[in-house]
């Protein structure tokens, strides 16, 4: 946010913040009965908070009835709650009467960022279910409003945009939960996709190990459905930020 401000004073618009990480949601309510548009608001942020916590209770049952062996996707997880009705404007002229908002997402990022917030006393039950809960590609028609307009996220819109703008993991950024840094703080570990752009991981596929300096660690020759399970087995990396880069539609 801060690159941002600081381009905007200087003129560089869009930002490179904003072209490549910028998530833009352009809200408004339109009346049905008095036809009047009221509660317009464009919200901006850089990545998408979840709750670990609310992705362990849909997956183990204690949140919406979902269970682990549901096929729910990681997407569907990290969706944006439905949006709370709101009256007609009656101060602009309106008529009082109660709809939800409309919600539109009018930028489509090059990356798509999932920051997953922890609890301080999350499990490590709840790490291993949430890892193995993140999947390697992500589509914006699980997670966020339509780019094209209409946005209750029904779903016959979420079909309609399915496929559409579709994201491959590339990083991950983790702490790790064995080791601490050499300022004796948290020790942060990062792992990068070395597959080709938009190669969905395969048995040849392998992670780049970095460490809190950024410098190579080490080589996973996995894919990553392979490599959730040596993390979970292990227990070695809580993850943080995951980076996802857009490879299109299919």
């Amino acid at each position: 946010q801060r690159v941002a401000e600081v381009c905007g004073m200087m003129g560089i618009l869009p930002s490179p913040a904003d072209a490549i990480f910028g998530i833009e949601i352009t809200e408004e309510l339109e009346c049905s009965l008095c036809g009047l548009r009221s509660h317009s608001n464009t919200q901006r942020s850089y990545f998408h908070t979840a709750k670990t916590s609310t992705i362990c209770d849909q997956l183990t049952g204690n949140g919406s009835g979902m269970n682990h062996n549901n096929n729910s996707s990681f997407g569907a997880l990290l969706r944006l709650p439905s949006q709370h009705e709101k009256s007609c404007d009656i101060a602009l002229g309106g008529c009082g009467m109660l709809s939800a908002p409309t919600k539109k997402l009018s930028h489509i990022p090059a990356a798509f960022t999932v920051q997953l917030y922890w609890d301080n006393q999350s499990s490590s039950e709840s790490i291993t279910v949430c890892l193995r809960a993140v999947s390697e590609i992500l589509d914006l028609a699980d997670i966020l409003p339509s780019s094209s307009g209409n946005s209750n996220n029904n779903t016959n819109q979420q079909q309609q945009h399915r496929g559409v703008h579709v994201y491959k993991l590339k990083s991950v950024l983790g702490v790790s939960s064995n080791a601490t840094s050499t300022q004796g703080g948290l020790k942060y570990l990062a792992l990068v996709d070395n597959n080709s752009r938009g190669e969905v991981s395969s048995s040849s596929s392998s992670w780049v190990v970095m460490d809190e300096h950024g410098a190579p660690n080490g080589m996973l020759p996995m894919n990553w459905g392979s490599l959730v399970d040596n993390l979970a087995s292990s227990g070695s990396m809580i993850p943080v930020l995951l980076f996802y880069e857009s490879i299109g539609g299919r």
